[in-house]
């Protein structure tokens, strides 16, 4: 009988970082060079008009963070833990990441992030129309929702 010494015990739970890709790379590829480029602009472009206004202004907010996916067809990186029973099952569940406070995040996105964000996806859009500096600007957008709202993912 050779028992693991962890057996009767139930062991700490792990966090497993999973990056967001649904979708297989040739495609994401191909949708970025025919959809991906000019969709992403038409979206940040419609999000700041939509930002303008107070009703619509969540709207906008929600399709800027949504400009990586339109972009790349790239999910979000997700964060889980798994853990196992002393039974031996696994559970695994996601992990909401703390965000900062509310109000602190209000402040910056009223006073830098609408601001930067917009300097910021100007410079990532252009930095993506040269076809060596396209990872850079996926790196770029993909921390635009940070940059707007200081949101952690």
């Amino acid at each position: 009988m050779n028992e693991s010494p962890n057996s009767d015990r139930t062991q700490a739970p792990v966090n497993v970082i999973v990056p967001g890709t649904s979708q297989p790379f040739v495609l994401r590829l191909i949708w970025f060079i025919f959809v991906g480029w000019w969709a992403s602009a038409i979206a940040i472009s419609i999000a700041y008009g939509l930002m303008l206004t107070i009703v619509l202004l969540p709207v906008g907010i929600w399709l800027l963070h949504r400009v990586p996916y339109i972009q790349t067809l790239r999910d979000r990186t997700r964060e889980f833990v798994v853990s196992r029973g002393a039974d031996g099952s696994t559970t695994m569940y996601a992990v909401n990441i703390e965000q900062r406070p509310f109000v602190i995040r209000a402040i910056w996105f009223v006073l830098v992030g609408y601001w930067l964000t917009a300097l910021w996806l100007s410079a990532a859009w252009l930095i993506s129309l040269g076809f060596v500096t396209i990872p850079i600007s996926v790196w770029m957008i993909d921390r635009a929702p940070g940059i707007l709202t200081l949101q952690r993912y």
